[in-house]
């Protein structure tokens, strides 16, 4: 029925499979685009997409064995004879590139055919078909708009410096003469207009742009408008925000990246560091301390380009591949002086170390082995730790040792750390962190979150692997040794690999259980109380912000009943404050936020953690589990433990009690509610009551009426809070129609601010600087005394008139407390 040709592996382009596949498709009764169709020939149809595809639906039923379809990236064609023995065609040019292999049409009974092309970057279009197709096909098409979501818009449309400019096939080939001609670097952008991701990225060149104008052209290609162009530079913003940068006398373009979270100006300082030549000829000493003091250091050979040419292949492949130290040649008179040992051909000179770091070679001078070598004479010897570094840090593949310190505060430690930082450089990466960049690190790595000094060594710099090992340099923690050979044993001992790696758990829970409650579990506790028990253990897992979390515990309270006969103990294990090994529980999504609900058993996959159910259907990690209810984990535990499924008339019957419980408390709570209710309902009638009669007491200074206070109780006479005391009071807030918003009574806790500190609505601080301790009124706050034209959503709308029924319970001095304030 479908005859599908697919031209996306040819290594041609489009235009010439075309022009040699033209012939063919005509044969086949295939248009080449709208033009080459007449107009009452081509169908009428209805397209729709979603991030991934494109749908078509082709008003026209068809004969049996006379559909044709031929597409490539950048062509669809469609043809048919319908019931009426008519020949209808469709082609165009796709406004996006398709997935050529994956497009097919099918019948759509009572409709027509149903065609599907699949999108090699997933995105919304903005139409279907280019421009030079616009003219027939707006006559035959219609969009299904019930089955198209929402489309992005276009949220970049050039940039907006003049040294940035815009390219096409033909511009970006002058501007790359030109750039050859003047030996002047060139920098691209060429993205998709649609990529929002990069939107900090294109700023970042923007800036690099007007900064580095003068030593470089820069240059957008707008990679939907000329696609052909673009396919050069395999364009995609699925991974990540990358430009290209052409240096002087090279042919290739080297990717630059903007990772996520990078500054503008560690961005302008990569940018910059690429623009130049890879491997530079120095004939000067005055030249060659140049380049040394402006890149502070570079990898320097005396290797002679001509002779040595084996030699210089692998110097030229580090320089290209590891651009954040120059590499330099010497020549002439520089060579004549070259500070390198004897016998000595390639060495970094690093002026701030006062160094000359000779490369030795194991094997000769290997591409690998010079490269590794170039990355880890970039990496500083001690310094405080900015994300400049990251990248060097990540391409170094070094070890990264993390001292924390508190400001003003460990210096004589510090001093230690910086002389062992001197003695392990280039095998451990030494750096500072201050006490504003340790609140998540220290306890990842197994620390006290507040104890200074603090040292710890991480296997790379990746803060995100979940597979990167940390380890604490504990006698610092536990007695407060901060001695040099202390310090030096401890990296002698990680790179001897003497050292067990350290995690994060929280302490150990001192609370005794009983049989058939919940257990908690930390980190220092999983393995011997769950991992390495030999007794039945569900052990559910979450994090602080999973989804219903509360109930999810109620569910494993009422499981730890249930399961009480059968010898199956619930634990909880919190997966955000205690670390979490995501091999051995199978987790492949870093970023999980979902109750995951856990086997361990002797007779179940040989005690490997089986993950049975899960509290969100959408869970990447899911795989077989079923859902987290009560009934499913229970019908799974029947399958998997012989002593539930011997047990299992037990367990119904205890079921049977927790209901009837769950009924008694549900009806106990709905005769609490109203008892409440009515209690409530006779408390607003008195003080509707006390209300009719109290005076309105208009307490603005403007006397606009903006603040009237009604006093429903007297308070202790001339016990008025003076400005700037810390003032306690209990309020419920309700607008004018008797909705109650927020309530310090409703959370049993009373409210806590500094009085005419512009910490609570204008209201407020007018209204209880009047009043005295002990003294209960209503407040009336028109909309300019509260949340005025704004409101404060969801609860009070805009231009909202309020009531609080307020009273104040005490004041005292604002500065005799912790300092911390509430906000209203």
């Amino acid at each position: 029925r479908v005859v599908l040709f697919d031209y996306l592996t040819s290594a041609q382009p489009s235009s010439a499979i075309m022009a040699l596949l033209l012939p063919l498709l005509l044969a086949l009764r295939l248009p080449t685009n709208a033009v080459d169709i007449p107009e009452e020939n081509i169908p009428t149809f209805m397209w729709s997409q979603d991030e991934d595809t494109i749908f078509i639906t082709i008003e026209e039923q068809c004969k049996d064995d006379t559909v044709d379809i031929a597409a490539d990236r950048d062509f669809f064609g469609f043809s048919c004879v319908n019931v009426d023995g008519v020949k209808k065609t469709l082609g165009f040019t796709p406004r996006e590139d398709i997935v050529a292999s994956t497009a097919k049409c099918g019948a759509a009974p009572g409709i027509g055919e149903r065609c599907t092309l699949k999108k090699v970057h997933r995105h919304y279009f903005d139409r279907l078909w280019a421009l030079e197709d616009d003219v027939k096909l707006m006559k035959k098409a219609k969009v299904d708009w019930k089955a198209m979501n929402d489309v992005e818009v276009d949220d970049f449309e050039g940039y907006g410096t003049r040294y940035i400019k815009s390219l096409d096939e033909e511009s970006l080939e002058k501007l790359v003469k030109k750039a050859r001609k003047t030996k002047t670097a060139l920098a691209l952008d060429v993205s998709f207009p649609w990529c929002i991701k990069c939107k900090d990225a294109r700023d970042m060149f923007e800036t690099s742009a007007k900064k580095l104008h003068k030593k470089a052209l820069f240059g957008y290609v707008d990679a939907r408008e000329h696609r052909k162009l673009a396919r050069k530079f395999e364009v995609d913003c699925t991974h990540k925000c990358t430009f290209h940068v052409l240096p002087p006398g090279e042919l290739n373009y080297t990717e630059v990246e903007a990772p996520s979270g990078a500054t503008s100006g560690s961005f302008v300082s990569s940018l910059e560091t690429n623009l130049k030549p890879a491997l530079q000829v120095v004939k000067t000493e005055k030249a060659l301390k140049k380049i040394i003091n402006k890149f502070d250091g570079a990898v320097v050979t005396s290797y002679d380009p001509e002779k040595d040419t084996e030699a210089l292949k692998a110097i030229s492949f580090a320089a290209k591949s590891h651009r954040l130290i120059p590499f330099v040649v010497l020549k002439g008179k520089a060579l004549a002086k070259k500070k390198a040992p004897e016998g000595t051909e390639i060495w970094a000179q690093l002026p701030k170390r006062k160094k000359i770091i000779p490369f030795e070679a194991t094997n000769g001078v290997t591409n690998e082995e010079l490269l590794l070598f170039a990355k880890k004479v970039s990496v500083p010897e001690y310094q405080r730790y900015g994300f400049s570094f990251q990248e060097v840090l990540k391409q170094a593949e070094i070890p990264v040792a993390k001292f924390y310190i508190r400001k003003k505060e460990g210096k004589q430690e510090e001093k230690i750390i910086k002389k062992i930082a001197a003695e392990f450089y280039g095998r451990v990466a030494t750096y500072l962190y201050d006490e504003e960049g340790h609140y998540m690190d220290m306890p990842n790595a197994g620390l006290p979150k507040d104890q200074f000094p603090a040292l710890c060594i991480w296997d790379h710099i990746d803060d995100d692997d979940q597979r990167n090992k940390r380890y604490a340099y504990i006698p610092g923690v536990t007695e407060g040794d901060w001695s040099i050979e202390s310090v030096r044993q401890f990296y002698e001992d990680y790179l001897g690999k003497n050292l067990m790696p350290t995690y994060k758990s929280q302490p150990v829970p001192d609370a005794t259980y009983a049989e058939g409650e919940v257990f908690d579990v930390v980190h220092s506790t999983l393995y011997t109380e769950v991992v390495q028990n030999d007794e039945d253990v569900l052990l559910i897992m979450y994090k602080e912000w999973t989804p219903d979390k509360e109930r999810h515990f109620k569910t494993a309270s009422n499981l730890a009943r249930l399961l009480k006969v059968s010898g199956v103990r619930v634990a909880k294990y919190d997966a955000y404050e205690n670390y979490v090994d995501h091999d051995l529980f199978k987790i492949t999504d870093q970023y999980w936020g979902t109750a995951k609900i856990y086997l361990f058993s002797d007779t179940v996959e040989n005690r490997t953690p089986k993950l049975i159910a899960v509290s969100d259907g959408g869970d990447k990690d899911k795989g077989g589990a079923v859902d987290f209810t009560q009934g499913n984990v229970l019908k799974e535990l029947k399958k998997l433990l012989p002593d539930v499924a011997s047990s299992f008339d037990k367990i119904k019957e205890e079921v049977k009690v927790l209901r009837k419980e769950a009924v008694e408390r549900a009806e106990k709570r709905k005769k609490e509610a109203e008892e409440a209710k009515k209690s409530a309902m006779e408390e607003k009638e008195k003080m509707d009551e006390i209300l009719k009669t109290a005076e309105k007491i208009d307490v603005t200074p403007d006397e606009d009426k903006g603040v009237l206070k009604q006093i429903i109780k007297e308070g202790e006479k001339d016990t008025s809070p003076p400005e700037g005391m810390r003032v306690v009071a209990h309020y419920t807030g309700t607008l004018e129609d008797g909705t109650k918003f927020d309530s310090s009574r409703d959370r049993g806790d009373t409210f806590d601010f500094d009085i005419v500190k512009s910490q609570v609505i204008k209201c407020w601080d007018i209204a209880f600087s009047t009043m005295n301790i002990g003294e209960r009124a209503m407040l009336t706050c028109e909309p300019e005394y509260a949340y005025g034209e704004s409101g404060s959503p969801p609860k009070i709308p805009p231009d909202a008139t309020l009531k609080f029924d307020v009273e104040l319970i005490s004041w005292r001095d604002a500065y005799a407390t912790d300092g911390t304030k509430d906000e209203l």
